[in-house]
């Protein structure tokens, strides 16, 4: 019998229902001005103000998860790079699943690519994943690297 569901198949799915987006038929002109604002833009300002706008208008974060992956893609906006490897570590965590090695990697790719960028948040992520070996609910995420840990050390100590 033919194996269809594995690991990689499940990545798959769940990034596939990650990215998929039930359209209402009433959006709020809040998140309408703040969606054309950012598809004129494409800049982080426009970026995060509708991300604001839909998390405090429709109260649904997924609906700006598509908008993210393509920021930290094609617009290197670091902060999109952390939305997007939370995202990943919400789905499992709501999902109840065990983080796999590819799921790691992605998460630990986006956090390290919005570093590059510039990102506290992805620094001090990285800080925490790398002194702890990973966050809460999913410890054990990776090996505990000092040396690695210690090279975002310097960015929570300045946050605090």
């Amino acid at each position: 019998m033919l194996k269809i569901w594995n690991r990689n198949s499940l990545v798959v799915l769940v990034t596939f229902l990650f990215f998929v987006q039930c359209e209402s038929n009433e959006k709020s002109p809040r998140v309408e001005r703040a969606e054309i604002d950012l598809k004129e833009k494409w800049d982080h300002e426009s970026y995060l103000e509708f991300k604001d706008a839909v998390l405090h208008y429709s109260g649904n974060s997924h609906d700006y998860i598509h908008y993210s992956y393509i920021m930290a893609n094609s617009f290197n906006d670091g902060r999109a790079c952390y939305d997007l490897a939370t995202q990943i570590l919400n789905v499992y965590h709501q999902n109840k699943l065990k983080l796999d090695s590819t799921a790691t990697a992605q998460v630990i790719d986006y956090f390290e690519k919005g570093a590059n960028f510039g990102d506290d948040y992805c620094k001090t992520a990285l800080y925490l994943l790398f002194s702890n070996g990973g966050f809460s609910g999913f410890k054990g995420m990776v090996e505990v690297d000092s040396a690695r840990a210690n090279k975002y050390r310097r960015n929570v100590e300045r946050m605090q």
